[in-house]
C-alpha cells in the first residue's frame, strides 16, 4: 500500500528522528513513531500544522513546544534512525497501518483488558493485537496493535482509537518479532551523572512536571541527557521520597517514581 510522503528538509527529519529515538530509543521504534506522528497528522492535525514537523513542534501531543525543541537539538539519534525517519516519511514507507494513532509508556496506562478480563499492564507478553483495551492516565482508551520491537523490547505500546471496515489486508508493521510467551517488562536503564538515554529524558520529564529544579533554581531541561541540574534534581526526589541522595536513579528509586505516578 502506497502512503502520503512529505517533503521535509534533512534537518527536520534529523530533528524529527532526536524525537522519536528519545521516545523508543531503537530503529524500529523510531519507524514505527514515525509512522503514527503521520497517521496522527493526517487524522487529526492536518488542518491546522501545514506539515507534520509543525505538528510534532507545537501540537503538544509530544509534549509542550520548549520541550520539543530541546529534544529536536538533542542530536541524539544514530544514523540508523535518521535513516529510518526519513525512509516512513520522505519516502512513504511507514511500517503501521494508517489508523494505528496512539502509544504510551507503560507507566501511563492504568488499566489494560482481554476480553473484559484484567491483565497486568507492564506484562508485555499478555498484549494481544486487537484485543487488549487500553486506558491510560490522561483519560484516553484505545485497543493495542503491536510492540514494534517485539514482546521483549523496550518500545511503547502502540494502538488504534478506532479500527476502519476493511482495513485487515492494510500493510502490517513490517519485521515484527513473534511474541514470545514469557512474563516481561519495561527495561527503565539506570541513570547516573553523564547518561543519555531514553530512560534519562523519562526520568528529566517527570522531575520536571513535579517542579523538581536544578541547582540554578530553574526547571531542568528535558534533553536526554543527564547533566548537574539533572543530577541535582533527581537527588532532591531522593531526598524527599526517603531514599540515600545519591543522585543515581537505580532499581529502588525508579520503583519510588512508579509508585509516585500510581498515586
Amino acid at each position: 500500500m502506497a502512503f502520503k510522503t512529505y517533503n521535509l528538509t534533512d534537518s527536520q527529519i534529523r530533528q524529527l528522528a532526536n524525537v522519536f529515538y528519545l521516545e523508543q530509543g531503537n530503529v524500529k521504534g523510531v519507524a514505527a513513531c514515525a509512522s503514527h506522528c503521520l497517521n496522527y497528522y493526517e487524522k487529526y492535525q492536518k488542518k491546522k500544522y501545514k506539515n507534520p514537523y509543525d505538528c510534532v513542534l507545537y501540537s503538544g501531543w509530544w509534549s509542550n513546544e520548549t520541550s520539543v525543541r530541546q529534544r529536536m537539538a538533542n542530536n541524539c539519534a544514530p544514523t540508523a534512525c535518521i535513516e529510518a525517519t526519513g525512509d516512513v516519511i520522505l519516502r512513504g514507507n511507514r511500517t503501521l497501518p494508517s489508523y494505528v494513532d496512539e502509544y504510551d509508556w507503560l507507566y501511563d496506562i492504568t488499566s489494560a483488558t482481554n476480553n473484559g478480563k484484567p491483565i497486568n499492564p507492564l506484562d508485555r507478553s499478555a498484549y494481544k493485537k486487537d484485543v487488549t483495551k487500553v486506558k491510560n492516565r490522561f483519560g484516553s482508551s484505545w485497543t493495542f496493535y503491536c510492540f514494534p520491537d517485539g514482546a521483549n523490547g523496550n518500545c511503547d505500546p502502540f494502538g488504534y482509537i478506532s479500527k476502519p471496515a476493511g482495513s485487515n489486508s492494510e500493510k502490517p508493521i513490517q519485521n515484527e518479532t513473534p511474541v514470545i510467551t514469557r512474563k516481561t517488562s519495561y527495561k527503565l536503564e539506570p541513570v547516573s551523572a553523564g547518561s543519555a538515554s531514553a530512560s534519562v529524558i523519562i526520568l528529566q520529564s517527570i522531575l520536571f512536571a513535579e517542579g523538581y529544579t536544578g541547582v540554578n533554581g530553574k526547571p531542568i531541561a528535558v534533553d536526554g541527557e543527564a547533566g548537574g541540574n539533572t543530577i541535582y534534581a533527581l537527588a532532591h526526589f531522593q531526598e524527599a521520597v526517603g531514599l540515600t541522595p545519591d543522585g543515581v536513579c537505580g532499581t529502588k528509586t525508579w520503583n519510588k517514581i512508579i509508585e509516585g505516578l500510581k498515586g
